[in-house]
């Protein structure tokens, strides 16, 4: 397999930085054939794995593409050019994915289903999920205009698992650097880049869907730690139930249009996702804000919750909460 991993910049901090960096990364040449080795790039950033010991010297910044492998490449475990020593250093972590074909190891051997190749994938997916890492998977179609199914599935579950979404882009790739741009402007821009705020937010009630027959009512109840635990949260609709087995991802932050009045927690929302039981089976995940904007709650606390499976998307509701009450609580 003549793929091999190289970091080439630490993107940066700054969205403008991340702008440019992004729109100036080299285009990638002569791949479209199986397997890639996303896998193996996800385990360096996860991990922040070192240059493989071989892997003598290395491209830097400005190298360009394709590049000459050594001959031997394809008798060495792994291939890595450069150490990996980039950081995550917001609240919100994601991984942008971008490939064309599904997963191999690190072998030259491609076989998926039900194989090594996805078990790696899967246990990259749950790494991912348990550091709080959201996985944004990009899929290049091929020539032809199809999508590889086995990508598509792996991209999917990556999303699923982390709490991301898949962006699928012609076989030119074009919208992938405008696709990763916007995301990255929704996440620096969100709410001015408000403070974090420590404290825990308890509560619960109903959110109503608007003109849905099928899931008329959706309950919730929950504890839940803008840093630390315990924490539990379960959703309930007809036929239905959610339970969250981990937070994944909390911030608590202060909205100045919103006012959690009595007691004065010193924050009014709570915005996390976590994973969980979806009717008993493991693996579902949720994305959440609930908001205390003062008493009672049933007149102006509301709650978003988008809760997915291997399927996608099971149930999305927004709205404010009736028959309950959302509260925020200060550290002590």
């Amino acid at each position: 397999m003549g793929d091999c991993i190289i970091p080439l910049r630490d993107l940066g901090s700054d969205i403008a930085d991340v702008e440019t960096s992004i729109s100036n990364l080299p285009a990638a040449a002569g791949g479209g054939s199986l397997p890639e080795i996303t896998t193996e790039a996800l385990r360096t950033v996860l991990q922040a794995l070192p240059q493989t010991p071989s892997m003598i010297g290395g491209p830097g910044p400005d190298a360009t593409f394709p590049l000459a492998l050594p001959v031997s490449a394809n008798d060495w475990p792994r291939l890595q050019w450069n150490d990996w020593t980039g950081t995550f250093t917001a609240p919100t972590k994601v991984i942008f994915l971008i490939t064309d074909n599904a997963p191999g190891g690190t072998d030259s051997r491609y076989n998926f289903i039900g194989t090594e190749d996805s078990d790696q994938a899967a246990a990259m997916a749950a790494e991912a999920a348990l550091q709080g890492v959201i996985i944004q998977p990009i899929l290049v179609a091929l020539s032809d205009g199809s999508y590889n199914a086995d990508a598509l599935t792996t991209m999917t579950d990556y999303a699923n698992a982390t709490g991301g979404q898949l962006t699928q882009v012609p076989f030119s790739g074009e919208g992938t650097a405008l696709s990763i741009i916007s995301i990255i402007s929704i996440i620096e821009n969100c709410g001015d880049n408000p403070e974090p705020k420590q404290g825990r937010m308890t509560g619960g009630g109903s959110v109503f869907h608007e003109n849905d027959n099928k899931n008329p009512r959706v309950t919730h109840g929950f504890t839940l730690h803008c840093d630390g635990g315990p924490n539990n949260l379960e959703v309930n609709w007809p036929g239905h139930r959610f339970h969250m087995e981990l937070l994944t991802e909390a911030i608590c932050t202060d909205d100045p249009e919103k006012d959690e009045q009595n007691p004065v927690a010193g924050f009014d929302t709570m915005t996390g996702r976590g994973l969980g039981r979806l009717n008993g089976v493991s693996g579902a995940t949720i994305a959440f804000t609930f908001v205390d904007d003062g008493e009672p709650g049933k007149v102006s606390d509301t709650a978003r919750m988008v809760i997915s499976d291997s399927d996608g998307v099971v149930l999305e509701v927004e709205g404010t909460i009736t028959k309950g009450n959302q509260q925020a609580h200060s550290e002590n």
